[in-house]
């Protein structure tokens, strides 16, 4: 007998021949009738960016907004093209099908801004369409867009599209808004109007009842109705904007999940720190890429983990009680190695199911959903066939059915995951609290739902032809149903397809012998007979058709074939009782699928209206964090990483730059920047590893407040509101800003946001302008970050600026370098690099040109020395030749600046009487000098 075992495995053949119906060969016209002359699919126009809503009418009771009609013709629901042949679908469509899988990379994120500029406040509202979540941002906002910058530049998901009111579009001069947008986000060069009346407070609250959860309404209205007007505004109109142009995106009511956002609860990082540190992406790099801060933390198993993780890198927390609770859950369960190892192997059968992203898909609007695949009979040239789906269609129903087929696996594997985790009985809070939330009682209604429609050992999988022989047997059959019985004449088809193969492969071997046996294939046409073409070529009564080209009849044997033809070294073909077969067997699989897909979607609705979206929102929030927990436990025991204290003090003993030290070997450094001395200056040669100390200081500072172990033997840690990086030598062509000018950009964002709890990192400040000018600029902004008390680490060629530093500032200010020793090996002046950090500033002024001999022959090094001899007798001899008495006016000119900055700065009594009197003495000497030298112009 033909086991259904087989049958299913040939069931994905035939539901193969309605997706690839339309390549078949023009001269199988025998076997096919004509397809409809048009296709609805083929004129799909979707209006992507409009440039403002129409004015809808009067608020309805159900929903808050009106969507304006739209006119644009959509994929069609109907089968208004049909072809009347099991072997015919309608010509594929100008658009591609929609995929099975979401891509958790590219999301439908839409935002709108509402400003004012007169109070300083943005109101930010960020929706995901895909996933179904919003965010709700208040931002206390500055002349240059700052904290709006960085709000954006930290997001997981960028926007697409920008709404902001009609005025500042037209009127682009009255404000920089739509400037900053687009310089942010270039990619994101749509930005949209709404009118003024949809920009209401009032309307937003009504959306927030419609919409949101319901847990989270009151909440939401609470906190919106206070002091949140252009939060509401903003909220108010992208809501707007979605129920007018989003129309495949249309939500059902209380299925949006709202958050509203503080930005001051998260570490603010500008798009340069993120940039050069290379969180995400690597500098020059425009996807995510393996040698970045994600790359390197990316253990995780499912889409939501990935997605916190990322969102933790680019908003690293600064709650102490938020972050202690994840370093809780690492130790956890580094001191539990088994539920550890039984927890990540849970998580690994999830097969990455983005379960956001199906409860964004059960969210959408019942009105926007898609109608059953429709199976019928049409009467054609005396012939009774099934009508067969559009490509577009037929991609819709496979994707329905991998997220039903998702939905169960997934929460089947909640359910193993809270049964771990209660047999383990955690006392950790994070880890109690993921066993709270998924609990058998959340997770049952909606189970129970899917497993009376979908088959006990119906699985999901992201294999195209697994879902489509899903499609024939996943469903559950009622006895006596349409879907019971076509799938009895179905395998009943299949049993006489497979006796029949068998038959006729006899009579072929004894032509062409036992070893040239065909085998049972499908091609686009049905089921066929594959051989391998050096075997049949010698017996066929035609002429040899070329790869690719489709014969009439020919002969094998005794056996007459039609339809053959070459594929590669294969040679296929079928006869009339085997196509006759095939379209048979394709009749019932089509009954199967269409009536299974109405079960599916009649599924669908019963999910969606169960009340379930709220539950299963926070069960992925709660698998999410123990992910992410459990991929941040893997890099901590496979790379070696410790807990950090938090505290007021950074003391880093060992400390490793994380990706590089994932590269390559890498020399571990400690770090030190007290409560009071907070600033340090590093010099040293270059390539001795200055900005790669700095940014593993500032990388460390991250992962301690993403929640994660660092790479040190002992860390200390204090938890910064901001972090800036001010990193090498860039231009910015695109911006028309040369190296200076991006510079002093970069450190005017520093100068204005810094705080006594941010963290500095800056590389090579002032380099882009004169030696003199470049050190002034730089010691007048180390300066002033001094006297903020941030802590700054400061990489440097300037030698001179951290001595003057040290002096001015004694207690604030450590100078540290990076070590290098100048030797001669073989009459070859080299310089060795050791990578290690040495209290004190550099002494050897002259590391430049013997790092330099590597590379250059004696003669240029000793024409360099000159040059460079030759400059500093030029500055002496300047600076003999003036006369004593411009020294004393040029001391008296600086004489009150000394004594300012000496009573500004933080000496004591004591230090500061010192220092009064060393200028004093420094003075007395230059009127005596001059005293003397008016003596001798006398004589």
């Amino acid at each position: 007998m033909f086991s259904f075992s087989r049958a299913s495995q040939l069931s994905s053949n035939a539901s193969q021949l309605s997706s690839n119906a339309s390549k078949l060969p023009s001269n199988a016209s025998k076997f096919k009738m004509e397809a409809s002359s048009s296709s609805s699919d083929s004129s799909i126009i979707r209006r992507e960016a409009p440039p403002a809503i129409v004015r809808g009418s009067h608020l309805p009771s159900r929903r808050p907004t009106t969507p304006t009609p739209d006119t644009s013709p959509g994929p069609s629901n109907a089968l208004s093209s049909i072809a009347y042949s099991p072997s015919i679908s309608e010509p594929p469509s100008v658009f591609p099908p929609p995929p099975l899988f979401e891509d958790e990379e590219h999301h439908r994120v839409v935002c709108a801004v509402a400003e004012s500029r007169s109070a300083g406040i943005l109101g930010l509202a960020v929706v995901n369409l895909t996933l179904a979540t919003a965010q709700i941002v208040r931002i206390i906002n500055g002349s240059n867009y700052t904290t709006l910058k960085e709000t954006l530049a930290s997001m997981p998901h960028k926007p697409t599209i920008f709404v902001i009111l009609p005025r500042i579009n037209v009127d682009r001069s009255s404000s920089k808004l739509p400037s900053v947008l687009l310089s942010e986000i270039p990619w994101s060069n749509i930005i949209t109007t709404v009118p003024r009346e949809y920009w209401s407070k009032e309307d937003c609250l009504k959306h927030i009842e419609y919409y949101a959860h319901p847990d989270q309404v009151s909440p939401l209205k609470t906190i919106l109705s206070s002091d949140n007007f252009y939060a509401a505004c903003a909220f108010s109109a992208i809501m707007a904007y979605i129920d007018n142009y989003e129309k495949d995106f249309l939500l059902r009511p209380q299925t949006l999940h709202v958050e509203y956002v503080e930005p001051l609860g998260v570490m603010r990082m500008d798009k340069a720190a993120i940039s050069a540190l290379e969180l995400v992406r690597n500098v020059y790099a425009t996807q995510p890429g393996p040698n970045t801060l994600l790359g390197l933390m990316n253990h995780t198993r499912t889409p939501e983990g990935r997605r916190l993780l990322t969102r933790h890198i680019l908003q690293p927390m600064t709650n102490e009680q938020e972050i202690s609770l994840y370093h809780n859950a690492i130790e956890a369960l580094c001191h539990d190695e088994d539920v550890f190892r039984k927890l990540r192997q849970v998580l690994k059968n999830f097969e990455r199911i983005d379960l956001e992203a199906i409860a964004g898909w059960l969210a959408k609007d019942p009105e926007k959903i898609r109608e059953a695949l429709q199976s019928e009979l049409v009467s054609s040239s005396g012939r009774h066939m099934s009508a067969v789906a559009g490509q577009y269609d037929l991609a819709q129903a496979e994707g329905d059915l991998s997220r039903i087929l998702g939905l169960k696996s997934y929460l089947k594997n909640v359910q193993a995951l809270n049964q771990l985790l209660r047999a383990a009985d955690v006392t950790d809070h994070l880890l109690a609290s993921v066993a709270s939330k998924t609990d058998t009682d959340k997770t049952a209604p909606p189970l129970g739902l899917l497993e009376a429609v979908v088959q006990e050992d119906a699985v999901h999988s992201r294999n195209a032809a697994d879902i489509r022989r899903a499609r024939t047997w996943a469903v559950r059959a009622s006895p006596n149903d349409a879907i019971e019985l076509a799938r009895a004449q179905y395998r009943a088809t299949l049993e006489q397809v497979q006796a029949y193969f068998e038959e006729k492969s006899v009579l072929f071997q004894e032509t062409v012998g036992e070893a040239g046996a065909p085998k049972l294939e499908v091609n686009d046409t049905g089921y066929c007979f594959k051989f391998k073409w050096a075997d049949v070529r010698q017996y066929l009564d035609t002429d040899e058709p070329q790869p690719g080209e489709t014969w009439g009849q020919a002969k094998i044997g005794c056996v007459r074939v039609n339809l053959g033809g070459r594929k590669g070294e294969h040679y296929l073909c079928q006869t009339d009782s085997l196509l006759r077969l095939s379209q048979r067997a394709y009749y019932h699989a089509d009954i199967i699928t269409k009536a299974s897909d109405k079960r599916v979607l009649e599924l669908r609705e019963q999910l969606a209206e169960s009340g379930c979206l709220p539950q299963l929102v926070s069960i992925s929030k709660a698998v999410a964090q123990l992910d992410l927990v459990c991929s941040h436990a893997e890099v901590t025991t496979t790379q070696g990483y410790v807990r950090p204290k938090l505290g007021k003090e950074l003391a880093l003993t060992k400390a490793r730059h994380p990706i590089m030290e994932a590269r390559r070997a890498f020399v571990s450094n400690d770090a030190f920047s007290g409560e009071d001395t907070k600033f340090v200056v590093v010099t040293g040669t270059n390539m001795g590893g200055k900005t790669t100390y700095i940014k593993a200081i500032a990388l460390i500072q991250i992962l301690a407040q993403v929640g994660c172990y660092v790479p040190a033997e002992r860390a200390a840690v204090p938890i910064c509101d901001r972090l800036f990086v001010r990193s090498a030598t860039n231009d910015n062509a695109a911006g028309n800003a040369g190296t200076f000018a991006v510079e002093m950009d970069e450190m005017s964002v520093i100068l204005h946001g810094a705080t006594d709890k941010s963290l500095v990192v800056i590389d090579e400040l002032g380099r882009g302008t004169s030696t003199n000018e470049g050190l002034g600029l730089a010691a007048a902004m180390a300066e002033e970050l001094v006297k903020r008390k941030s802590r700054v680490f400061f990489a440097t060629h300037f030698l001179e600026l951290g001595k003057m530093l040290n002096a001015w500032f004694p207690s604030q200010v450590l100078n540290i370098h990076m070590s290098s020793t100048g030797f001669v090996d073989h009459d070859h002046a080299t310089i060795s690099l050791p990578h290690t950090v040495v209290a004190g500033p550099v002494n050897n002024w002259d590391y430049g040109l013997e790092l330099a001999s590597r590379y250059f022959p004696p003669s240029l090094i000793e024409s360099a020395k000159r040059w460079s001899k030759y400059q500093q007798d030029q500055e002496k001899s300047n600076t003999n030749e003036r006369s004593a008495a411009e020294k004393k006016a040029a001391a008296e000119v600086g004489l009150m600046a000394h004594v300012e900055q000496a009573l500004s700065s933080q000496m004591s009594n004591m230090e500061l009487a010192d220092r009064l009197e060393v200028v004093a003495e420094q003075y007395e000497a230059l009127d005596g000098v001059e005293e003397a030298s008016n003596d001798n112009d006398e004589a």
